[in-house]
């Protein structure tokens, strides 16, 4: 007898095999295609942005792995664009959260996005390198110029990001620093100074929400210190002060019905037609009854 497997009649959807990573997904509009923007997503999104709206800039976006917090990040960036496909595809998920509009409708086209996507590493040198970048890849002339003297402290980053901000009257600047954690791990274990997150916030939060910057987080800012000395340990609350610390914690419906869209159905409802002679209806039916039990 021919032993039968679910892998025979079910395939995950792409998506859900891969993760975002948002500086080399920026621009794309694939990797949002099939995202779901649940209603933790929403409420995030709806905070971080009212918030900006009333002069806020800095934030970061706290929650355990799988929550979507790339995703909605990369859908926030792409909307940011103004144009092309990748903005289309942000549009169709966002278009319907009033802030998104309010904070980035009033000039779709005169906004500019800096992603980067964090490591064990000195975080200046990534901003800087990534700032540029962005500048480079905008459409028509660049702005502001890359100044010739590179701080060690990355005040010229602060300072760039300054000038970019009032060369877009109507728009603004917004920086999404994707796992920002590994950046803390890494200045826990080399004793990076973080001093140059406090500096950024502080811009972010005196742009009167024309300077945006988003952290993603797994955890508190505060528990990658807890190796450290006290003395650290109260620099790095100061520095976090300077954030608004958003949850994205996904419910537990939100997850079973990621679940539910994970498998790619109509592929295996066609495996199931062929092999046992039913109609579309019925291997569909069949198919999602199973599901439900999951």
């Amino acid at each position: 007898m021919t032993q039968a497997y679910l892998s025979d009649h079910v395939s995950v959807a792409p998506r859900y095999q891969r993760s975002i990573r948002i500086d080399a997904d920026f621009g794309q509009a694939d990797p949002l295609s099939g995202y779901v923007l649940q209603g933790s997503a929403r409420d995030a999104l709806t905070t971080t942005l009212r918030l900006a709206t009333n002069g806020q800039g800095a934030f970061t976006w706290t929650g355990p792995y799988g929550g979507g917090k790339s995703s909605l990040a990369l859908a926030l960036a792409s909307y940011s664009l103004g144009r092309g496909p990748a903005y289309r595809e942000a549009k169709q998920l966002l278009g319907d959260v009033p802030e998104v509009a309010d904070v980035f409708g009033r000039a779709p086209k005169d906004w500019l996005c800096v992603p980067v996507s964090g490591r064990r590493g000195n975080p200046v040198g990534d901003l800087r390198e990534a700032l540029a970048s962005a500048i480079a890849g905008a459409p028509g002339h660049a702005r502001t110029k890359r100044s010739r003297m590179e701080a060690a402290d990355g005040r010229d980053i602060v300072e760039r990001l300054q000038r970019e901000v009032e060369a877009r009257p109507k728009g603004g600047v917004l920086v999404i620093v994707d796992e920002l954690g590994k950046y803390l791990e890494g200045a826990a274990d080399h004793a990076i100074d973080i001093h140059f997150f406090q500096d950024l916030a502080e811009a972010a939060n005196r742009s009167e929400g024309r300077l945006i910057v988003v952290g993603v987080l797994h955890q508190a800012f505060e528990r990658y210190a807890d190796r450290l000395g006290q003395s650290v340990q109260d620099e790095w609350r100061k520095v976090q002060g300077r954030f608004a610390d958003v949850p994205i914690i996904t419910a537990v419906d939100e997850v079973i019905r990621t679940i539910r869209e994970a498998p790619d159905v109509p592929t295996a409802a066609q495996r199931l037609q062929d092999r046992f002679d039913l109609s579309a209806i019925q291997a569909d039916h069949i198919l999602r009854m199973q599901l439900r039990t999951l």
